[in-house]
């Protein structure tokens, strides 16, 4: 099982809801790990849209979990424009490619854009 979800994560690509155009980033906060916002650091209009790796993980369980039962029912859904909310963070899966079961996930942390979350 654990290689399968280590082999789930590397099929996952994060975007930023305001900035679409680029995955988000994997860096290194002053704490912990998170997918950030390519425009994260510009210098006219930051993008603080982030994404920690817990509630990265929770997103993905659930995703996962639809696959493996629709699975076990001899059946293979196109997630593509599937929703979920979770602690204050909205995702979307905006392209999913049965085939090469490679998922894109639109993220919108409302508690980061709010000015609610605590710095990572």
């Amino acid at each position: 099982m654990a290689s399968m979800i280590t082999g789930f994560w590397k099929t996952v690509t994060f975007y930023c809801k305001n900035h679409p155009e680029q995955p988000m980033e994997l860096k290194q906060g002053a704490y912990s790990a998170y997918y950030g916002c390519s425009h994260e650091f510009d210098e006219n209009n930051p993008c603080h849209n982030r994404l920690n790796l817990i509630d990265a993980e929770k997103a993905l369980q659930k995703i996962m979990d639809n696959l493996t039962g629709a699975n076990l029912m001899g059946d293979m859904p196109d997630l593509t424009n599937y929703k979920l909310s979770k602690n204050g963070v909205e995702y979307k899966v905006i392209k999913h490619d049965t085939f090469s079961d490679s998922i894109s996930i639109m993220v919108d942390n409302q508690k980061i854009m709010m000015g609610q979350a605590k710095e990572l």
